[in-house]
């Protein structure tokens, strides 16, 4: 299954507004659910989730993926 780099890839491909949405639902809930702490926390643990997957590095290249095949490995070294 890849398709979590894929989904991240979108998110992070959205426009900043859309992300400042998500960020403004999480901080709406508590006002938007006051009877119901369960299902604001869960709103605003979700929305916040989404909202820092979303502003993350757009690229992530895995350490051991950007130094393997590139320049000469010295044995000295």
């Amino acid at each position: 299954m890849n398709g979590a780099p894929h989904i991240l890839s979108w998110l992070r491909n959205w426009p900043r507004g859309y992300k400042f949405a998500v960020l403004l639902i999480a901080a709406w809930a508590p006002f938007l659910l006051p009877q119901s702490p369960l299902w604001t926390a869960t709103l605003m643990a979700l929305a916040t989730t989404l909202f820092f997957a979303a502003t993350g590095p757009r690229s992530m290249v895995p350490e051991h993926e950007s130094l393997s095949g590139h320049g000469t490995h010295d044995a000295e070294s």
